[in-house]
């Protein structure tokens, strides 16, 4: 079994993202939703990419946000990868810039290949999360392996190896997400936080260290 890529998500300071890319952590995500308590700033979101190695996917997570505003923080930050994890449709992201693309799909009711599919071709990666009514992301609530319980195993193996898997990961149960959903990549944010925004690198190190077994 592949280890899946990692991601961490909600990074707001220079000393997070540095001992992240130290470890091997292979993206970064940097939330410019301004409701959010790991939102960042495009300026120093654009401070912390410029010194990062080039390899390291960049992520711009965004919400319902206008394109124009998008592009904008692209241009700012330089960052190499979007993430949407509001209500955005294939329409809107067939008007992004051509970089790589990442829907997050926030769920309460099982998937089914119809709704899936659908995605196909327009977004590079899925990205499943724990529906909450007041939340976009971040809650830190597991995703249960039953919501794909609809699918045929073949298929579902499919779709997961193009797609992350969300909420509530941290070094207990890192191995566990892994076995059990064998994504591409996995995102993780309060798993590895002393508090929203603010990284525990004891956590990162073990987080890693157990992948690594």
């Amino acid at each position: 079994m592949s280890k899946p890529l990692i991601k961490i998500c909600g990074i707001t300071r220079m000393e997070d993202a540095l001992i992240c890319a130290s470890l091997g952590i292979q993206a970064l995500g940097f939330n410019f939703y301004d409701k959010s308590p790991r939102y960042i700033s495009p300026n120093d979101a654009a401070t912390i990419i410029e010194g990062l190695p080039p390899t390291i996917w960049t992520v711009a997570l965004f919400v319902n946000s206008p394109l124009t505003r998008v592009n904008e923080i692209l241009n700012i930050t330089k960052a190499n990868t979007i993430q949407l994890h509001g209500d955005e449709d294939c329409d809107y992201l067939k008007q992004l810039p051509n970089i790589r693309k990442i829907k997050a799909l926030r769920l309460k009711d099982n998937l089914t290949l119809k709704g899936l599919n659908s995605w196909t071709g327009i977004s590079d990666f899925l990205l499943f999360d724990t529906w909450q009514a007041d939340q976009f992301g971040g809650s830190g609530k597991e995703l249960n392996e039953e919501i794909f319980a609809g699918i045929p195993e073949e298929a579902k193996r499919r779709i997961l190896s193009k797609s992350f898997i969300a909420g509530g990961i941290t070094p207990e149960n890192i191995n566990c997400k892994i076995k059990s959903f064998q994504p591409f990549g996995l995102d993780i944010a309060s798993g590895v936080e002393s508090s929203p925004g603010v990284k525990n690198h004891l956590l990162i190190a073990q987080l890693m260290g157990k992948l690594s077994l």
